[in-house]
């Protein structure tokens, strides 16, 4: 990870990895999505809920159509998660990592 990424992102990213090769699908996805959340709330100043989120920010152009469409996978998977108490699947949380690996690659490097 490129030295412009904020240390907290940086430090949660890493966790999320740890969350993984643990097998902790779940804290995998959900702290995936929050990486996505407090990146876009706190560095474009975008607010609502994160579908809208992330929409604004394909519309600004802070965000690649391909980079939104990642962003939303890995929203739906936290989703299941957080809202329907549905556990993380292995596939889902090594999607949620590559997601936000390309996410911020694209937002800071």
């Amino acid at each position: 990870m490129g030295t412009n990424i904020p240390e907290g992102i940086k430090n949660i990213y890493h966790e999320s990895r740890w969350c993984f090769v643990y097998g902790q699908y779940s804290a995998t996805i959900a702290l995936s999505r929050t990486i996505i959340e407090a990146v876009l709330k706190d560095k474009y100043n975008i607010v609502g809920n994160l579908n809208e989120i992330i929409e604004t920010a394909k519309n600004r152009r802070v965000i690649s159509k391909q980079t939104a469409w990642y962003a939303n996978k890995v929203r739906l998977f936290a989703n299941k998660i957080l809202h329907q108490a549905r556990s993380g699947k292995e596939n889902e949380a090594k999607d949620a990592i590559e997601h936000v690996r390309s996410f911020l690659e694209e937002i800071y490097l």
